[in-house]
């Protein structure tokens, strides 16, 4: 998709207001609905090349949508929780002017993010290239830039199979609007001055095989990805928990610059830095979107899991 221009972020005061802003670099997009606050309930659609968020009218508990209300046509998508990190380098920016004319002219860019859901009940995460220029080697869902004239179900159904060789068709899987990210990079001013900010959208998307059936037919881009690997729900809630030193391991799938694959044993507590999952706070998409999926889950078996 080289060459194609990429969809920014346009605000709106109210839903029903006609006046669109694109957002600016410099804008943290949580804190223009809600000052001060780590989340928000907006509403989103996509119009003139723009994803246009709005402050959403219902309550703020997490609320999914089914495959049946969501087309990939679709350019209205009902409210949906948008957070960022207590650390959010844009939020606590004190002088704009620190960062360069060239990069806040960017905008604020769409990126769409999949959490695929196999049938055995175990979600891909895929570890990005130590060549990315943004968060290199971090274990994220499979996404990216959202393009002007795509939907955003077409952008994740694109996405996945660019980065893994996994093509699915609307119709053929269950896919649910999650939640949204405010990522900005760095993720800390002490690392840097913010060079990337994007609203990363989530999807969660349930297949209909296995993941053993599905990791026959994963093919790593390996410009873009080194590795994958495959979490059931206990994995998921021992990196929240932490309540010891022993996270538990699982099978990880690396590949290889020509394309050939090979597996090694991944410790879960490698996987994540632990000060990310200190006093619960959700410092990443992956992780609000992990919580997200976590709740899907605990709702279908009656349980309850804690808010953060």
């Amino acid at each position: 998709m080289a060459g194609l221009r990429r969809m920014i972020v346009g605000l709106k005061r109210h839903e029903k207001s006609e006046v669109i802003v694109p957002a600016k670099f410099i804008d943290c997009i949580v804190n223009y609905f809600l000052p001060n606050e780590l989340r928000v309930r907006v509403s989103c659609e996509l119009k003139d090349d723009m994803l246009v968020l709005s402050p959403a009218q219902d309550d703020g508990d997490i609320k999914f949508r089914t495959s049946e209300d969501i087309s990939l046509t679709n350019t209205s998508m009902s409210s949906v929780l948008l957070q960022h990190s207590p650390e959010c380098p844009i939020r606590r920016l004190d002088e704009p002017c620190q960062v360069s004319e060239k990069v806040r002219s960017q905008g604020v860019y769409v990126a769409v993010t999949v959490i695929l859901e196999s049938l055995d009940h175990k979600i891909l995460l895929t570890q990005r290239s130590d060549r990315m220029r943004a968060f290199p080697r971090v274990w994220v869902p499979p996404g990216g830039h959202l393009e002007c004239g795509e939907t955003l179900l077409e952008c994740a159904f694109r996405e996945l199979e660019e980065e893994t060789g996994l093509k699915f068709e609307f119709g053929e899987s269950q896919a649910q609007l999650l939640c949204l990210w405010e990522s900005v990079f760095p993720v800390l001013l002490g690392f840097g001055v913010p060079k990337n900010h994007h609203i990363v959208v989530y999807y969660y998307l349930r297949a209909q095989e296995t993941s053993e059936e599905l990791q026959k037919k994963i093919k790593l881009d390996p410009e873009e990805v080194q590795a994958c690997t495959w979490l059931c729900e206990q994995n998921v809630e021992n990196l929240f928990e932490r309540s010891c030193d022993d996270l538990g391991k699982v099978v990880k799938f690396h590949v290889k610059p020509d394309g050939s694959q090979y597996c090694s044993e991944l410790d879960l507590s490698t996987m994540f830095h632990p000060s990310l999952w200190q006093e619960k706070k959700i410092y990443s998409g992956t992780q609000l979107a992990l919580y997200c999926w976590l709740r899907i889950c605990q709702n279908k078996s009656g349980a309850l899991l804690s808010k953060i």
